[in-house]
């Protein structure tokens, strides 16, 4: 702090501005953090030392907002962040930082928001995106938004575990609503991995969504399939 106050405008005062944000948020003083990270935002690029530099301010800045509750302040700080083209998982935590604040204030639409700002423009994290805002979309009751971002998802990366879980959990969703013929395609594409967690219990659920719509020929097969895959599923 003695280095910002004689030599505000000195090249080494971001670094110390910085340190001293680091040494705030260690005590647990969030909100002064914030006032010194502030000015990496605030400040042209071209004054608020090298861009890496910068592009660590604004990431921990991300950070101090979403603690602080403050999801507005965070959301245009990640965004200042993402213009300087972070490495894609740091602009995912960051997204996650401010979603979550965001949830947190019950706005889950601003939430699901950010992380399709996410998925149209970081190609290397659009399916985490994705497969993110589906999971609010399916809290909120949202399930035909939820089967389109899943949809998404899945065509980027069909084995993926995210994807695989959260199309058990979307089926389990519609299946309790009775609207079997979406949920039955969704358990059939968990099944089809054999080995995963899920795999039995979408087996078993398949089956019983066909004994449901009168289908015993088509559950048979499925229920002889668990049996024979599964002997020790519950």
């Amino acid at each position: 702090s003695d280095i910002l106050e004689r030599f505000p405008d000195n090249e080494l005062s971001g670094f110390a501005r910085y340190g001293l944000a680091w040494c705030l948020v260690e005590r647990d003083a969030t909100a002064e953090a914030v006032e010194q990270l502030d000015w990496f935002h605030a400040t042209e690029p071209g004054r608020a030392a090298d861009a890496e530099l910068r592009s660590s301010a604004l990431e921990l800045l991300v950070w101090c907002e979403g603690q602080q509750g403050h999801p507005q302040a965070a959301q245009a700080a990640w965004m200042a962040f993402a213009a300087l083209k972070p490495d894609p998982n740091a602009l995912l935590n960051g997204a996650r930082t401010v979603a979550d604040s965001w949830k947190a204030l019950d706005k889950p639409d601003e939430a699901i928001q950010v992380y399709g700002t996410l998925s149209k423009n970081a190609p290397a994290v659009k399916v985490p995106a994705l497969i993110e805002a589906g999971w609010i979309l399916l809290d909120e009751g949202q399930l035909s938004q939820a089967e389109t971002r899943l949809a998404a998802a899945a065509a980027e990366a069909p084995n993926d575990d995210t994807v695989i879980e959260l199309s058990f959990f979307l089926a389990e969703a519609l299946f309790a609503k009775t609207e079997d013929g979406r949920a039955l395609p969704l358990y059939a594409s968990v099944s089809a991995h054999a080995d995963h967690r899920l795999a039995a219990e979408a087996l078993y659920k398949e089956g019983f969504a066909r004994l449901r719509n009168d289908d015993p020929q088509s559950a048979l097969p499925l229920f002889e399939r668990l049996v024979a895959e599964y002997p020790e599923s519950p």
